[in-house]
């Protein structure tokens, strides 16, 4: 007869979560320079947002380390990751642009930031 499996403990539960979104927000932090870069090109706005958030040292270059480091350090990289997304957002919609204009609602609009980053419940209708 096996042993009961002891149960996982609350804290890497919880680390686990937040290392989730973390992913999560990476996909958005992702696509929203994608769309930047790609206008950047033609667009004086999109290239001043870019050249800011490419030079960002906040989190670090893009190949997060998804460990389990502790709940308060991985809380700390989770709110470090939302603040970066604020800021592009803040940009984009300040930016008085419609090309940023576009990409701010665009993101704001889909299902990854509404509901990782917002915390919108979302409900998918056949």
């Amino acid at each position: 007869m096996n042993p009961e499996p002891e149960p996982m403990p609350d804290d890497i539960i919880q680390q686990d979560i937040l290392l989730d979104d973390i992913k999560e927000f990476r996909k958005i932090i992702s696509v929203l320079l994608y769309k930047i870069s790609n206008n950047s090109d033609t667009n004086d706005e999109c290239k001043t947002i870019l050249e800011h958030f490419e030079n960002m040292t906040v989190i670090g270059p893009f190949n997060y380390e998804y460990a389990y480091i502790g709940y308060d350090n991985v809380l700390s990289d989770y709110h470090k990751h939302k603040k970066y997304i604020e800021e592009i957002m803040n940009r984009l919609k300040n930016a008085n642009d419609t090309v940023c204009d576009d990409i701010h609602n665009e993101c704001h609009d889909s299902d990854l930031y509404q509901y990782y980053y917002l915390g919108n419940d979302i409900t998918y209708e056949d």
